[in-house]
């Protein structure tokens, strides 16, 4: 009796385990790469981030002129917000001890306000390349 109770819950444990299993709905992350030109130049030093509709930001650093994010996967597929920000290097404030003189040199409306949008397709990695004008 003992027995055929083990065999039993064993059955049903490892028929849940498999259904569990086998309904993950979740998307797979997507690696995204490009290039990001600002007024016609590499961006030497900067920041770019995607903001899907649903699911986690992911950012990373441009690095003369390409991105590449690929962290947990990289990015949740379907639309999403992009950011870009730049620096420039500048002499650093003395009176901020915070200060390593950089300052970031992309409008608004390419970051904090940014209307740039991009469709990741799931399956494959993707490529999406940036011009941002002045």
């Amino acid at each position: 009796m003992f027995c055929s109770r083990f065999v039993i819950l064993a059955m049903t444990l490892s028929t849940g385990m498999i259904l569990a299993w086998g309904c993950d709905r979740t998307p797979r992350r997507v690696v995204t790469s490009g290039k990001v030109l600002y007024q016609g130049e590499l961006v030497a030093n900067g920041q770019i981030q995607f903001v899907p509709d649903t699911g986690p930001s992911v950012q990373g650093p441009i690095q003369n002129g390409l991105y590449i994010l690929d962290y947990k996967g990289g990015v949740m597929p379907g639309e999403a917000r992009v950011e870009i920000l730049a620096y420039v290097m500048g002499t650093p404030d003395p009176d901020d001890k915070f200060s390593d003189g950089s300052q970031q040199v992309i409008p608004k409306e390419f970051n904090q306000e940014s209307k740039l949008r991009r469709t990741i397709v799931p399956g494959r990695p993707n490529s999406h390349d940036f011009s941002l004008p002045e």
